[in-house]
């Protein structure tokens, strides 16, 4: 008992919580404990066990299995700033085609380590017609990973087109804004960015689009 007690030591507070689920987690001696993940505080995750304590653990105390386990469970706190503007640059016998040039710094706010890539995709999104279904007009993605190098990622073009401007007129085309997701790689959205507050709103349903895919203000794609 007493090894147990020096080996899965108390902790307090609590500053950042993930959908609980218990499971048995395996220590670097063999020893198994069977409890809940609630945070990561600076090199050690805080745990509760079946009778509800919180036990502090060094990362470095868990087996690769566990380890696995949390770079799943465990997602940064993230800002975004986003600078999009639309141009009109481009001139060929199709007519003016509009450029959109963008630049995106992702910001990990939190100071504990994230090794895991980070998806940031953006959309530019357009309305058809008087009933204004929604348009994906154009989507790019990029993985972006934090190192003691690239803190605070930027990255920009290559410049995305939205057509025409005769096209965007004869089929009733009208851009309506960007909307910038960072996830998971399996697909967990941990912040998003938008100058549109019905796109921000509804992150969760686009992220799933593809450019040209068409879907109502329900946010439900239609076919």
């Amino acid at each position: 008992m007493k090894n147990r007690v020096i080996t899965w030591m108390l902790v307090g507070l609590v500053a950042q919580s993930v959908q609980a689920e218990f499971r048995t987690w395996t220590g670097s001696s063999g020893s198994q404990l069977k409890a809940e993940f609630i945070e990561e505080a600076g090199d050690k995750i805080v745990l509760r066990d079946e009778s509800g304590r919180k036990l502090k653990v060094p990362r470095s105390y868990l087996s690769a299995g566990d380890i696995d386990y949390l770079n799943g469970q465990i997602v940064p706190v993230l800002g975004i700033k986003s600078e999009i503007k639309v141009e009109s640059e481009i001139h060929s016998s199709a007519g003016v085609v509009q450029v959109v040039k963008y630049t995106i710094e992702i910001r990990k706010v939190s100071s504990t380590p994230y090794e895991s890539p980070v998806e940031v995709a953006l959309y530019l999104v357009g309305s058809i017609g008087k009933d204004k279904t929604y348009v994906v007009l154009q989507r790019t993605q990029k993985q972006v990973w934090f190192t003691a190098q690239k803190r605070n990622p930027i990255f920009t073009g290559p410049d995305l087109a939205l057509g025409s401007k005769e096209l965007q007129k004869k089929y009733d085309i009208e851009y309506v804004g960007y909307l910038v997701i960072a996830s998971t790689t399996g697909g967990r959205i941990i912040e998003v960015n938008s100058d549109n507050k019905t796109l921000e709103t509804n992150a969760g349903f686009i992220a799933s689009f593809r450019g040209g895919d068409l879907f109502g203000s329900d946010m439900k794609r239609i076919q």
